[in-house]
């Protein structure tokens, strides 16, 4: 099973294993530990079955008839991360078994995940009623509806139950909120003390405080409570740059606040939906949007910032991993308390991306209104599942609509072209990049990245002249970046030309990327074609134990060994290669070294060289 790689949040290892020991109910391993269920409904031959993305189908439906079966049902469907039905038929299991506690917690638990807020809500009631102090997570919940309800009083007394170290993050964005909401701003400042003094969310801290203090009327609080006017903005949240925007705007500063948007803006390609939105209406009526200013907008908001913090960087979706589940949990809940909360729909798509269910995933981003700021964002996203679940011609279909609508952008013509390469058509990539080109003003900084991208297509299609041109180019705008070293380096001693200067490009990419075994395999592959061979050992034995699943990297090292007389492990790589995910061209090559072995070497070197 794949396993996704996901951009780091900058949170902590011991914040996130805090987050592991909380009040998230069912948290039992994919083996089958976990609290005991204990229905006493006799099992029956039940078979279940694995549909991937779509739902559960039972086999024989009248096995459902018994607890144990729909129990069964909803285990399967929980371990294939189809929420939703797993909640359906735990709730109904529990209808027959209303006081198994064991089962109560895992419905619970699983309806938090599938979003269904609602239907959770009883059942937390009735969790708590029987232990008001068993799960942190129950009584988050509760105190939410609370919140959402206005009822201030509840929430802040669902809150004394003693927090799980999960909990300690979530539990003072509540309380501040619920203090505002009771008219008692110095609490709520208060309550936030605790994100202050620990290193895990201060932009949450910060931010939550300015806004706070804010809706209270002290603007001067708020500004100072926001430290970021004179900062590079470059690794500020969009978030907090907006809520100070708009403490300046407050504080009459309009001039201040329309710096502040235009400086993020210029200094961010990304996560601009809002930014541009704010701009727009500063720029024609002079106002801003409120943000935040009820308590339950301010806790979907603190809810989104920890998902986001305690996401995993990497998802194996065979694996349960309780971060992923608290996240998601809480992404939801955003929802449930602020459903124009578009931000967070968008975080609980990507998190149901990572477990591979692309048509769940779809179907939340297509409760994103059109027209509205991540609607766009959303779309690409759609077509990002189509492209995951080997869709590509659907994928291909929405990015142009989406090119159409937009002749100047560039995202969705760039997407069309890296699914063509990335599917090695390449004839049809270079087409779509020359349309990304038309779009591209000259002095556009992230130009090289198209040069790069399209000397790949044309070397791929053996256009080797055009290929090599754009790597120039791109290395022109661009010339420390390992990658483009790495592709013409290795290009260049492939082909036997400018060695000695390709082996200096490749040693620049390797020192940039020590663990990237592909680059490593350039350096090696170059004393190779140099006739060091033993250098070359060297190398290529540590690009495999980079890559070891790559059979031209396995290919290369078996060459190398038969050059220093290793000529069984040769063999040995040869073999290896062969079984591997291969290119048809390279297999009668490999079988012929196997058969006949190497003849003499082809050494290239300086009388090769060229311009």
């Amino acid at each position: 099973m794949k396993i996704r790689q996901l951009r780091s949040a900058g949170i902590s290892a011991a914040v996130i294993a805090g987050l592991l020991l909380a009040g998230c109910v069912a948290s039992d391993a994919q083996d089958g530990s976990g609290p005991a269920i204990g229905l006493t409904t006799a099992p029956g031959p039940i078979q279940v079955a694995d549909v991937g993305s779509s739902h559960v189908r039972i086999n024989d439906p009248s096995q459902l008839e018994t607890p144990y079966g729909r129990y069964l049902a909803g285990r399967h469907a929980e371990r294939v991360h189809d929420y939703r039905h797993a909640a359906e038929m735990f709730a109904a299991a529990l209808a027959d078994a209303p006081d198994n506690e064991g089962l109560r917690l895992r419905t619970f638990s699983v309806m938090l995940r599938a979003g269904m807020i609602d239907q959770a809500l009883p059942v937390a009631q009735s969790l708590y009623a029987a232990n008001p102090d068993q799960s942190s997570m129950v009584a988050l919940v509760l105190a939410a509806k609370a919140l959402k309800d206005q009822d201030y009083p509840a929430a802040l007394s669902y809150l004394q139950t003693p927090a799980r170290q999960g909990e300690q993050f979530s539990f003072p964005v509540l309380k501040a909120w619920a203090h505002l909401g009771a008219g008692d701003s110095e609490a709520a400042l208060a309550a936030l003390v605790q994100l202050r003094e620990g290193d895990a969310f201060p932009d949450l801290a910060q931010g939550h405080s300015g806004l706070i203090l804010k809706n209270s009327g002290d603007l001067q609080g708020a500004e100072a409570a926001i430290p970021i006017a004179s900062k590079d903005l470059e690794s500020v949240p969009a978030w907090l740059v907006r809520t100070l925007a708009r403490v300046k705007l407050d504080a009459g500063d309009a001039a201040g606040a329309t710096d502040l948007l235009d400086r993020y803006a210029t200094g961010n390609r990304y996560s601009l939906e809002h930014v541009e939105a704010d701009r727009a209406n500063l720029a024609e009526n002079g106002t801003l949007a409120p943000l935040m200013t009820l308590p339950n907008t301010g806790v979907a908001d603190g809810l989104l910032r920890i998902a986001s913090g305690v996401r995993p960087r990497t998802v194996d979706p065979s694996v349960r991993q309780p971060a992923h589940d608290i996240a998601l949990s809480y992404a939801w809940l955003a929802v449930y308390l602020d459903d124009n909360h578009d931000e967070a729909r968008l975080l609980i798509a990507g998190m149901l991306r990572d477990l591979e269910r692309y048509q769940d995933s779809s179907l939340v981003l297509d409760e994103i209104e059109a027209g509205a700021p991540f609607s766009w964002r959303a779309r690409i996203a759609i077509a990002d599942n189509f492209i995951d679940a080997q869709n590509d011609e659907a994928a291909i279909a929405l990015l142009e609509t989406m090119s159409a609508e937009r002749p100047d952008d560039i995202d969705a013509l760039l997407k069309i072209g890296d699914i063509l390469r990335s599917r090695s058509r390449f004839e049809e990539g270079t087409q779509v990049y020359n349309r990304v080109f038309e779009r591209v003003k000259p002095e556009d900084p992230g130009r090289w990245r198209l040069h790069y991208f399209r000397g790949i297509t044309y070397e791929r299609s053996k256009h080797w002249p055009e290929a090599e041109a754009d790597f120039l180019a791109a290395l022109e705008v661009n010339p420390d970046n390992p990658y483009v070293l790495n592709y013409l380096g290795y290009s260049w001693i492939d082909q036997g030309i400018n060695v000695e200067r390709a082996t200096e490009m490749v040693r620049q990419a390797v020192d940039q990327r020590q663990n990237d075994g592909y680059i490593v395999d350039s350096l090696g592959w170059a004393y190779y074609r140099v006739g060091k061979f033993s250098d070359a050992v060297v190398h290529l034995e540590r690009a495999v134990q980079l890559r070891p699943s790559d059979p031209v990297i396995n290919d290369h090292l078996g060459d190398a060994y038969w050059r220093v007389g290793r000529q069984r492990e040769a063999r040995f790589q040869w073999t290896r290669a062969l079984s591997l995910d291969i290119d048809e061209d390279l297999i009668a090559p490999i079988e012929e070294k196997m058969r006949d072995g190497m003849g003499p070497p082809e050494v290239v070197g300086a009388a090769k060289e060229e311009g």
